[in-house]
C-alpha cells in the first residue's frame, strides 16, 4: 500500500540502537548482562541479587533508584558523576494566618529553575554568561552536590569546570538513597569480568549477579530515510546528541515537507 501526504513529522527519536560496550572477559560471567533499553519496573532477572549499574545519567540514576528494596544490593559505577535533579523542587514559602509550627511549601518541577530557550538565545556562545547561569543553575537544582565539603565526595559536581553545559540526570530519590548507603556509588569502571564478578580499574574486585549498562545509545535514523536524505541532514552517526542541522531543531530548508521532532539532548528546557 502507498499513500501520500503533504506534510511528514518524524517522532521516532533516536533510540533504537543501544550502545552495549564489549569488555574482556564477559563471555565467561554465569550472571546477568544487560541494558538499560530492557529494563523493566520490577524486573525479575533482578530481583534478589547483587546488581551493578553502569552510568550516572539518565538512566542510570533512575534505574539505579528503581533497583532499591527489589535488588539485594545496588551498587552504581561511573567515570564521571552527573549532577542529579529532582523532578519536583520543594521551595518553604511564608503563609499569614497559618498555625503555630505549620511549614507550607511551593512544589514546582525543575524545568522553571532552568534556561528557557529565550534566555539560551540571549546568551548565545558568550561563554561567561554561559558559565554564570550554569552556577546559578546548578545550585538551584541540587546545592549539596556542588560543594566539595558536603557533597558525597563521589559524586561532588564541580561548576568550576570549562563545560559550557552541565551534566544533568534527573531522579527525586537517587541522591537521598546514596546518602542512606541504599546505592552504593564508586567513580571508576569495569576492566574485565571474571566467573562470578567483575574487576574495577580502581582493582577491586567486586561480586554481583548482574551488570547493567546504562551506556546510553549509538545514534540511528530510521531505516525508511535514503541515504540523500540522510546526506542533506548532514547524519553522522558518531554524534549521538544531536547529528542533523536544523532550524529551530525541526525544519530543513532544503525539504520543506519534513518536521524533525527528535530529541536533542537527554533533558528539555523550559519554553519562552
Amino acid at each position: 500500500r502507498v499513500d501520500e501526504f503533504d506534510f511528514l513529522m518524524i517522532a521516532s527519536g533516536l533510540h533504537e540502537s543501544p550502545c552495549l560496550p564489549k569488555v574482556e572477559g564477559q563471555e565467561q560471567f554465569e550472571g546477568v548482562i544487560a541494558h538499560s533499553s530492557s529494563f523493566r519496573l520490577n524486573d525479575d532477572r533482578f530481583k534478589n541479587k547483587r546488581v551493578i549499574t553502569v552510568g550516572n545519567s539518565l538512566s542510570g540514576a533512575d534505574i539505579s533508584s528503581n533497583l532499591v528494596g527489589h535488588a539485594a544490593s545496588v551498587l552504581n559505577i561511573f567515570t564521571r558523576p552527573y549532577l542529579i535533579v529532582p523532578r519536583l523542587r520543594k521551595d518553604e514559602v511564608k503563609k499569614e494566618n497559618r498555625k503555630p509550627n505549620e511549614k507550607c511549601f511551593n512544589i514546582l518541577p525543575f524545568e522553571l529553575y532552568a534556561l528557557t530557550r529565550k534566555e539560551l538565545r540571549e546568551i548565545g556562545q558568550d561563554f561567561v554568561k554561559l558559565k554564570e547561569f550554569k552556577i546559578k543553575i546548578g545550585k538551584a537544582m541540587n546545592a549539596e552536590q556542588c560543594d566539595r565539603e558536603k557533597s558525597v565526595p563521589e559524586l561532588f559536581y564541580d561548576l568550576d569546570n570549562d563545560e559550557p553545559e552541565l551534566r544533568q540526570s534527573i531522579s527525586d530519590n537517587y541522591y537521598p538513597f546514596v546518602k542512606q548507603n541504599k546505592i552504593q556509588v564508586k567513580k571508576t569502571s569495569i576492566r574485565k569480568f571474571e566467573k562470578n564478578g567483575v574487576q574495577l580499574d580502581n582493582d577491586e574486585f567486586v561480586k554481583c549477579d548482574a551488570v547493567l549498562f546504562c551506556t546510553g545509545y549509538n545514534a540511528a535514523f530510521p531505516t525508511y530515510f535514503k541515504q540523500e536524505i540522510l546526506d542533506k541532514l548532514k547524519f553522522n552517526k558518531n554524534y549521538n546528541k544531536f547529528p542533523y542541522l536544523l532550524y529551530k531543531s525541526t525544519f530543513h530548508p532544503d525539504l520543506e515537507n519534513l518536521a524533525m521532532i527528535i530529541q536533542h539532548e537527554g533533558l528539555f528546557l523550559a519554553g519562552g
